[in-house]
């Protein structure tokens, strides 16, 4: 009988301790996901502003694409870091190959920005390059987003990470309306093609927003019904997506600021997500700390 207790209390303890570990892998999935949030924001301000960069005549926007890579070189730092932190802790779980993996995809893409960067200032690089560079270094650390609220065993926390991974996703979206929308108001370019692109990229805003609604909890999604909506910002997304005459730097600059304020918004609730996210987690430890510290005590250990 005292060899089963004591095997009991292993058990009972090494059950506990999963829990704690398993809990606190999420906290710094979490984490990783706030890193990887701002830097997704960041670089899709750089790539609106590098797509009226391309569109403008001389030296135009300029400052404000310096301004913009500086901002993506800050949020890359603590992302890095994150990675590092990550890498060290998983290494030789087999759950991580795929982790890792898009993790490698994030670093080789953030590897590239300075060269195209540079062919960018140069005005080597077409439109439709640069956009698609930027695409797909979202895309990577929208992957390694979804891979972590994909293995998250937890269903509270589940639920969390696959609002904000949809409502992230929406949010690219809404970014690349915005570069598109503004290459095509800075050189009148409102072809068939153009107008299908915006057309497509409202309705999967749609769709992710609605999964987002359908995960989300209730503060946040009435934060969501209250965020800003602009009447001129929907006059002009209907001129872009009917192809009507109306077109140059001043109106692209409307365009730019207006859907920047709408993005800037759906960041201040995806900040809320975040951090709702972290507290969630936190409390999640502590209480699974005090259940075990009360095994530990019940039992005499």
């Amino acid at each position: 009988m005292i060899a089963n207790s004591a095997t009991t209390i292993r058990f009972l303890l090494a059950s506990r301790q999963c829990e704690l570990d398993g809990l606190r892998d999420l906290l710094r999935s979490g984490e990783l996901v706030g890193c990887i949030s701002q830097l997704v924001h960041m670089l899709q301000r750089e790539r609106g502003t590098t797509n009226m960069f391309l569109c403008a005549a001389d030296a135009q926007f300029s400052a404000e694409l310096a301004l913009r890579e500086e901002e993506v070189a800050q949020a890359q730092l603590p992302l890095m870091a994150q990675l590092a932190r990550l890498e060290s802790l998983l290494v030789g779980v087999p759950h991580a190959s795929r982790l890792f993996s898009h993790a490698a995809n994030v670093v080789y893409a953030l590897s590239l920005l300075p060269s195209v960067r540079q062919q960018i200032r140069q005005r080597a690089l077409p439109l439709l390059q640069a956009m698609a560079f930027f695409n797909d270094a979202i895309r990577h650390l929208m992957a390694l987003v979804f891979e972590l609220s994909d293995t998250a065993a937890e269903p509270g926390i589940a639920r969390m990470l696959i609002a904000m991974f949809s409502f992230m996703q929406g949010k690219e979206y809404a970014g690349q309306e915005r570069a598109i929308g503004a290459a095509a108001f800075a050189t009148g370019n409102f072809s068939e093609e153009t107008q299908q692109k915006l057309s497509d990229l409202i309705e999967r805003q749609e769709r992710c927003f609605a999964t987002f609604t359908e995960f989300a909890e209730q503060a946040h999604l009435l934060r969501w019904q209250a965020l800003f909506t602009d009447s001129q910002f929907e006059r002009l997304r209907r001129i872009a997506c009917t192809g009507r005459e109306e077109h140059g730097a001043e109106v692209c600059l409307r365009w730019f600021t207006l859907a920047t304020r709408r993005i800037d918004e759906m960041k201040t609730l995806e900040d809320c997500l975040a951090a709702d996210l972290m507290a969630y987690c936190r409390m999640r430890i502590a209480a699974a700390e005090q259940r075990m510290a009360g095994v530990e005590q019940q039992l005499g250990v």
